[in-house]
């Protein structure tokens, strides 16, 4: 089986640079990058995306205008969608799970939570297709 698409978007290197390190390893994952939501909505609109991890708060685009961008154009839970934030508040929390994501993870986050649930994620894609 080829390896699941997992893109991780968010502006600080640094927070893809330690994704990318939780999830080393992880032989079902081929990892991409976006900066921001633009590039991540162009990203998924050339080709399949299976699993995203977002932060909410960026420049240009924002998590929440990528991920309703996204329904509007009919990608909504092909992916499915993880999101990272420092603001974990209930309204925000709601916000995203109305809008698909799945997990919620606060910022700053460890590796091993990001490994677990990325992994469940894929666990869930394998037994649904």
């Amino acid at each position: 089986m080829a390896p699941r698409v997992l893109l991780v978007v968010d502006d600080s290197a640094v927070v893809r640079a330690l994704v990318r390190r939780a999830l080393a390893g992880l032989d079902a994952l081929s990892l991409e990058e976006a900066d921001d939501g633009d590039r991540a909505l162009a990203r998924c609109q050339s080709g399949p995306v299976d699993l995203v991890i977002t932060d909410l708060d960026m420049p240009r685009m924002s998590g929440f205008a990528w991920l309703e961008a996204l329904r509007r154009e009919g990608v909504a839970l092909t992916p499915r969608v993880a999101v990272m934030s420092t603001d974990d508040s209930l309204e925000r929390r709601e916000r995203a799970l109305g809008l698909g994501v799945c997990v919620f993870l606060r910022k700053p986050f460890s590796a091993a939570e990001v490994r677990a649930e990325v992994t469940a994620l894929v666990e869930q894609l394998r037994r649904s297709r």
